[in-house]
């Protein structure tokens, strides 16, 4: 099993602009629900996954049924 995200699930610009500071909350949001909903960001560096558990339990992005949390086997 591949552990890395291929690029198609990837917006590398607005990950740098985010790394940047540069894109509004709402670019954020919108960012992260479609790393989510690739399931993507559970395979990127660890922050992403915490940013990501952080705005589903806030209620700004949604976990998909085809792609659920991963949980530790």
């Amino acid at each position: 099993m591949n552990s890395q995200p291929s690029a198609s699930e990837i917006d590398f610009d607005s990950m740098i602009q985010f790394e940047a500071g540069e894109l509004s909350d709402d670019a954020v949001i919108d960012l992260f629900q479609r790393l989510i909903n690739s399931g993507a960001v559970w395979r990127l560096q660890g922050f992403y996954g915490r940013f990501a558990r952080d705005l589903i339990d806030n209620g700004y992005c949604t976990l998909p049924k085809e792609h659920p949390f991963p949980t530790e086997s």
